[in-house]
């Protein structure tokens, strides 16, 4: 019989008390009495937790390290004029997140995150999406223009699921160029501005979400965006506890002037999670 690996389930667990807080409150002590659809309790003592399972997952807030590069790390340092500016290598953001956004996943490394709830704009449109990022732009920025609403990073992509699965649109048919996607600008806190619906923009709060998530580093092509997702699937099959929850989406953190080796972006899939998997047999 072939079971979980005691360090994997470790991982997990932390990972996901770190990002559900509550589900990790019932006792300090392990609890193996729970259903399968629930996630199994640890002590939440520092004491009573190895120093390698913190050390495996890098907790940090709403963020667990649970995969890809575990010692990539970010930098933070305060600028002037603009504030608070993230920094990998020479990969830079340097425009404001949306308050209570978790921080940025460096390039290499996969995370699980916990998203608040976000106020954005969002223009949904049938393109192929490297168009779509010029077609949506415009409308959404002047919809922040016309009411004064500051940029923010990033910038939000949500695509079919399929389309990470299809070759790339040059070498598809011109009829099947066209894929459904939504462009989303943020609003730092919901007093920018009240939801509304409008004729190509839409104003409406995300609801909270937990996320598997990966940091890229290059041009916002169709090509990494499709390889990171074969990370994230790799990943997701050698842990099934946990299971896709939704159409994946890109976040875009660079505007168009940063040097493409150096654009900095995640490619994100919804998760949840689903109980330790059940033994096999060998």
């Amino acid at each position: 019989m072939q079971v979980p690996s005691l360090r994997a389930t470790a991982v997990l667990t932390l990972a996901l008390c770190t990002l559900l807080p509550a589900a990790c409150r019932r006792d300090l002590v392990a609890d193996h009495s729970h259903h399968a659809d629930e996630p199994p309790v640890i002590s939440d003592q520092p004491d009573a937790v190895p120093d390698s399972w913190v050390l495996t997952t890098r907790v940090n807030g709403s963020v667990a390290r649970v995969g890809g590069d575990l010692d990539a790390a970010i930098e933070r340092y305060e600028d002037p004029r603009k504030g608070l500016v993230y920094r990998f290598q020479r990969a830079r953001i340097d425009t404001p997140l949306p308050v209570g956004y978790p921080e940025p996943t460096p390039p290499g490394a996969i995370d699980l995150k916990r998203y608040p709830s976000v106020r954005r704009a969002e223009y949904q449109g049938k393109a192929r999406p490297e168009q779509g990022r010029n077609a949506g732009f415009w409308p959404l920025f002047r919809h922040i223009e016309s009411r004064g609403i500051a940029m923010t990073s990033p910038v939000e992509m949500d695509y079919h699921a399929g389309s990470f699965n299809r070759p790339a649109s040059d070498e598809l048919p011109e009829g099947q160029r066209d894929e459904p996607w939504t462009m989303s600008f943020l609003y730092r806190t919901t007093d920018d501005g009240p939801v509304e619906q409008g004729s190509r923009v839409t104003v409406r709060d995300t609801d909270p979400t937990t996320v598997l998530s990966i940091g890229v580093r290059g041009d916002y092509s169709a090509a990494n965006r499709r390889r990171a997702m074969e990370q994230l699937d790799a990943w997701l099959a050698d842990n099934p506890e946990w299971s896709k929850a939704g159409d994946p989406r890109a976040l875009y953190y660079n505007d168009p002037f940063m040097v493409p080796m150096w654009k900095w972006s995640e490619v994100q899939v919804p998760v949840v999670w689903k109980g330790l998997a059940a033994p096999t047999a060998d």
